[in-house]
């Protein structure tokens, strides 16, 4: 068993705006995008994870003109790198657990902050 790999050679590449890495989403739809399907009898269907991420402290990007945008993340500081996009979970509903955990309910709503990306 060699657990999950960033990037094995038997996956398919759908792209590295943040570098290599295992990127996670708050949205469905976002996630649905980088899925692939499978035809069988004609039907085509999909498989997706639901996972519950520990980012641990992370690295916000707010727009692509950042001169870290594409930069190495420096691990020493942080353990994952967060950038939103156009749409996100309306954070009025994001419930935070006694633990700390964030667990975003909210329906999907346009973004109005000007910095976020167009993801």
């Amino acid at each position: 068993m060699r657990g999950l790999l960033v990037e094995p050679l038997c996956a398919k590449g759908t792209g590295k705006q943040f570098g290599r890495g295992i990127y996670t989403a708050d949205e469905f739809g976002k996630s649905l995008a980088y899925c692939s399907g499978v035809k069988k009898n004609g039907n085509e269907s999909c498989c997706m994870l639901l996972c519950e991420v520990a980012l641990g402290n992370t690295h916000m990007v707010t727009d692509k003109t950042s001169s870290d945008y594409r930069a190495q993340l420096d691990t020493s500081k942080y353990q994952s790198r967060t950038a939103h996009g156009s749409s996100i979970p309306d954070p009025r509903y994001t419930i935070i657990r006694d633990s700390g955990v964030r667990m975003p309910l909210g329906e999907i709503i346009t973004c109005k902050n000007a910095q976020h990306l167009a993801h």
